[in-house]
């Protein structure tokens, strides 16, 4: 089973890398002390914190967030159920109203456009403006403000991590994520970006298993390889 849940935790944090030092993010929040999770929680250190991001600029102090994998459904009942977790996430606060439930909001990411979703939802009377690229805010009655962010619309020049956080990618564009990946400078981004690379590899094993065998590429993926690798070496040097 691909770990896409680590994957999109490395997506968003390299999606807000420049605001690494204003938010926390929390991967798979609990919450409460039954198995019921949170995909991922963004919190802004600041209430007048500005992520400047067209997916961010959307944030207020709380924004809980779910991914849909491509073999997922989005469905209006989805969009209702990542309302229900953010009702949970408010409700089970350490202290009554600690969370002010006009400083939440709530995102759904998916590769592709869940125009059935969106069908359904205007048929209920919700309201839903594009003003950017793939981001897509549901207004009305009964929901946080929502927003859905279909991955494949994006720009990809703004967002790189989340438009080819996806699977079947070409064989170019797993060689530039590979070199992209590795030039990640800091603790933080080799971290998230760790986290990223695995999953794309998983869902991607046909060209993973082939550009392992490319020389070219080999001082790119040695650090992920690094034990593998010392392995080898190991067993080269024992035969």
């Amino acid at each position: 089973v691909v770990d896409w849940h680590s994957g999109f935790y490395g997506a968003i944090g390299l999606e807000f890398i420049e605001n690494e030092s204003e938010i926390d993010l929390y991967d798979e929040k609990l919450l409460n002390h039954h198995p019921l999770r949170i995909d991922l929680l963004v919190v802004k250190k600041k209430p007048e914190v500005r992520i400047d991001n067209e997916v961010g600029d959307f944030f207020l102090g709380h924004n809980v967030m779910e991914y849909k994998s491509e073999d997922d459904e989005l469905s209006i009942d989805t969009i209702f159920k990542a309302n229900a977790y953010a009702s949970l996430y408010k409700a089970y606060a350490k202290r009554v109203d600690e969370i002010k439930a006009d400083d939440i909001t709530v995102t759904l990411a998916r590769i592709s456009c869940p125009r059935d979703a969106f069908i359904a939802l205007k048929e209920y009377g919700y309201f839903i403006d594009n003003p950017h690229k793939g981001i897509y805010i549901v207004t009305g009655r009964y929901i946080f403000p929502t927003q859905i962010i279909v991955m494949g619309e994006l720009d990809p020049e703004l967002h790189y991590w989340l438009t080819n956080f996806r699977k079947n990618i070409s064989e170019k564009s797993f060689r530039e994520l590979i070199i992209r990946v590795h030039s990640l400078e800091s603790k933080l981004k080799k971290m998230y970006g760790k986290y990223y690379f695995s999953t794309i590899a998983e869902w991607n094993q046909q060209q993973h298993e082939k550009l392992k065998g490319d020389a070219s590429m080999t001082k790119y993926l040695e650090e992920f390889y690094k034990e593998e690798l010392e392995e080898r070496e190991r067993q080269g040097r024992i035969k």
